[in-house]
């Protein structure tokens, strides 16, 4: 797409590829959406990971600081 509009910008560009997603078939989304899941997947597991990480240091922290008291 973008060697085909070589001087479009990100918004236009970004036009130009949400038309050409509504034209083509769900069979050709097909492997864009199961790579974006798979992806989202991936993405959930570090987040909730660094998330229960983080709230074991605050508690580990509040733990700590009640110590000193």
């Amino acid at each position: 797409m973008k060697k085909a509009n070589p001087e479009a910008g990100f918004k236009e560009m970004s036009n130009l590829l949400a038309t050409k997603w509504k034209t083509i078939t769900a069979e050709e989304k097909k492997p864009y959406e199961e790579k974006y899941q798979t992806e989202k997947e991936a993405y959930l597991k570090i987040v909730g990971h660094e998330k229960r990480e983080h709230e074991a240091m605050r508690l580990l922290e509040d733990e700590q600081s009640k110590r000193q008291l």
